[in-house]
């Protein structure tokens, strides 16, 4: 099935950086998600800053900041996947050059805390910020589907990333009917909040807002939902997307609504929510471009 897709980009001639913005990962990992992407064809070259040690970080915040400038203006490069995620992503937000980084857009791609990055960056980027697997993810293993749909992504192939769009929406949950048109922004829920208020903070009038979280206790999820809520983030968007929130802990927090009910709680009743959408940690990891227009009719998501 997958050699469809890779016939679809010339993926022998894209060469993939690999960067550490955040923590650090085993060198066996390291290898193994190279081996994972080469296996599809592309050349894999690995920033060697990603082998530093600076406490859990892949080196001090200079060092990180500067490989992936370096990703982005080597003319060699023609994407830049992340390592993983973790934490240190929102330290390299001062030390970018976002002219720079405006003057050589390519796709940048990966989850988590990386989510900061693809916010502050995709007004430079367009369609090419992407929430989806980092290269700790292709070692651990990337469902089918998912890396299709990253390939028709990287190719422009719209009328194949909606055909695999439609044949994951039996797993969906619909929370709420409605049609609604939008770009796409959003990522991980405690990045999402932690960006308000700074430089890199972003809008959400008339987007889908997509969410997910990982190992976050109940209450501190609820209070994430309540400050995008308190900042008017949610009561303008066109539409909700609910991903995977692994390992929610209540802690002995007896709260009287579920996550969902949470959220469904802060928005208009005229908003169409989505559950159970293949995005998160431990799961499934489908791609989002982070602007990219999502449209849901009737029947059906699909991606302008």
């Amino acid at each position: 099935m997958l050699n469809t897709f890779i016939d679809k980009i010339p993926v022998a001639s894209q060469h993939i950086r690999v960067v550490a913005p955040a923590y650090r990962l085993d060198a066996h990992l390291i290898d193994s998600g190279v081996n994972a992407l080469q296996s599809l064809g592309f050349t894999v070259s690995v920033d060697p800053r990603c082998y530093d040690t600076y406490g859990k970080l892949a080196g001090d915040d200079a060092s990180r900041a500067a490989a992936l400038m370096a990703a982005f203006t080597d003319p060699q490069v023609d994407i830049i996947v992340t390592l993983r995620g973790g934490y240190g992503c929102t330290r390299l937000l001062p030390h970018l050059d976002y002219h720079s980084i405006a003057a050589h857009p390519k796709p940048l791609i990966g989850y988590s805390d990386v989510t900061a990055l693809l916010l502050a960056l995709h007004p430079l980027l367009g369609r090419h910020a992407i929430h989806g697997p980092c290269l700790e993810s292709f070692a651990r293993g990337v469902h089918e589907q998912d890396i299709g749909a990253l390939l028709a992504l990287l190719a422009g192939d719209n009328h194949t990333y909606n055909g695999l769009l439609n044949s994951v929406a039996a797993g969906w949950r619909r929370l709420r009917d409605g049609v609604a048109r939008g770009p796409l922004i959003g990522g991980n829920l405690s990045l999402l909040a932690s960006l308000i208020g700074t430089p890199q903070d972003y809008c959400t009038d008339g987007c889908w807002l997509f969410v997910e979280d990982w190992q976050e206790p109940h209450y501190r999820i609820d209070r994430l939902i309540t400050q995008l809520s308190a900042s008017g983030r949610l009561s303008v968007i066109a539409g909700l997307i609910i991903g995977d929130f692994e390992r929610i802990s209540r802690l002995g927090e007896d709260l009287p609504l579920s996550l969902e009910q949470g959220l469904l709680a802060h928005l208009p009743d005229s908003i169409p929510v989505i559950a159970n959408f293949p995005l998160g940690h431990a799961g499934r990891q489908w791609p989002l471009p982070l602007g990219g227009v999502l449209c849901l009719d009737a029947q059906r998501l699909h991606f302008n």
